[in-house]
């Protein structure tokens, strides 16, 4: 995945977008070490290498990849406001 995007309703009326390449995510310093998936661990990342958003969909079951990239991506940004919650 190289490009992720927010978006924000109100009543039903898109109020907001803004959409970023995953690397300005990924190589923000900070975030812990997330052990990749086997097949990503033994053939692509090692183990020296985090799972990172830009990866997270290793799976062919999109339902699986949106999770995990939801998991990745509030972990990297440190935002877990999405998937329809409300601001705090």
């Amino acid at each position: 995945m190289g490009v992720y995007g927010l978006v924000t309703f109100d009543q039903g009326r898109l109020t907001k977008s803004t959409f970023q390449n995953t690397l300005l995510l990924d190589f923000k310093p900070g975030p812990p070490y997330v052990e990749p998936p086997t097949g990503l661990k033994d053939h692509l990342l090692g183990t020296q290498y985090s799972w990172q958003l830009a990866d997270a969909g290793w799976s062919p079951d999109f339902p699986t990849s949106a999770q995990e990239a939801l998991k990745l991506y509030t972990l990297e940004s440190g935002d877990s406001q999405v998937d329809g919650r409300h601001p705090p």
